[in-house]
């Protein structure tokens, strides 16, 4: 949402807990009392859209980060069964398996892993009677297979997760103002109409409503791609936010996720070797995750 549909979410919100404050015995009158039914309803729905917004990502993510810690568990302890097989048998195609240590994996991104452990696979196929000897089972290789798939098939649920948090945020925004013109247009009007003569204490506490913004204090996220001039997706780019140390960023199809940035400003650059650095400024609402898509310049020759 754009800053003046956080202002109608918010005026949203106040107005029913005003409604809920009061009670469902409270005399609105017959109109009145619809109309604030009608609102606390949107309310409600959205917060349960908003819920599932937030909180939807939390369970992939975990399960990815699960998923990738057993598949870099079962890959380094095969991996290192076959170097020790290979450097005492002398067989120089296992002595000489690299980046499989736990150390080195879990420092690698993952569409990284996945590669390290598709070679590792694919030499275990290669060499089935040396992958026995070296203590390497049919159930290990199979276990390792299986955590494989499963590591490579979570990599990319967050894309679609932001797909569907889209439609989500549209049904959000749609509801949101449809409720706002509803105040404005109705139920400002009624109050006065009902209440400014014969309850003004009432009628003044909800036009406070109007003027009185209720902060709102969750984190964000920022979602992206990045690309050079040819919409070639860029790896391994350094991101840094607000001059903190850069994290390394950009999958394989240059894809970028940061998370909990507080409503506001920020700053965030991205650089990468043989590029120019590029630096953007961001808004982040409350209630909005931002969307950024970056291009970075190759290095003049």
């Amino acid at each position: 949402m754009n800053k003046i549909e956080n202002y109608c979410r918010s005026i949203l919100k106040s107005v029913a807990d005003f409604s809920r404050s009061k009670g469902a015995e409270f005399d609105f009158g017959s109109l009145g009392r619809k109309i604030f039914n009608q609102l606390e309803g949107s309310d409600t729905k959205i917060s349960s859209w908003e819920a599932k917004v937030d909180e939807s990502l939390k369970p992939t993510f975990q399960a990815k980060e699960d998923a990738m810690k057993t598949l870099i568990k079962k890959c380094s302890s095969s991996a290192t069964k076959m170097i020790s097989y290979g450097r005492f048998e002398r067989f120089l195609v296992f002595a000489e398996i690299q980046g499989c240590s736990q150390y080195k994996l879990s420092r690698c991104k993952e569409e990284d892993v996945i590669v390290h452990t598709q070679k590792l696979l694919g030499l275990m196929n290669q060499y089935p009677t040396q992958t026995t000897e070296a203590g390497v089972s049919d159930e290990e290789k199979q276990g390792l297979n299986d955590s494989l798939n499963t590591a490579n098939s979570l990599i990319n649920e967050p894309q679609q997760l932001r797909r569907e948090h889209h439609d989500i945020n549209v049904m959000i925004n749609d509801e949101v103002m449809k409720s706002y013109n509803i105040i404005i247009n109705s139920l400002k009007g009624y109050m006065q109409s009902q209440f400014e003569v014969s309850n003004p204490a009432l009628y003044e506490e909800f036009t406070r409503l109007f003027t009185i913004v209720r902060p709102v204090s969750q984190t964000r996220s920022v979602v992206g791609t990045i690309k050079d001039t040819n919409g070639n997706a860029l790896r391994l780019v350094r991101v840094s936010v607000d001059g903190n140390a850069p994290k390394i960023k950009g999958g394989k199809t240059g894809s970028f996720f940061i998370q909990n940035l507080t409503p506001g400003a920020h700053e965030i650059a991205f650089s990468r070797k043989s590029y120019k650095k590029h630096v953007t400024k961001v808004m982040i609402h409350p209630l909005k995750t931002v969307e950024l898509n970056i291009q970075l310049l190759a290095e003049d020759v």
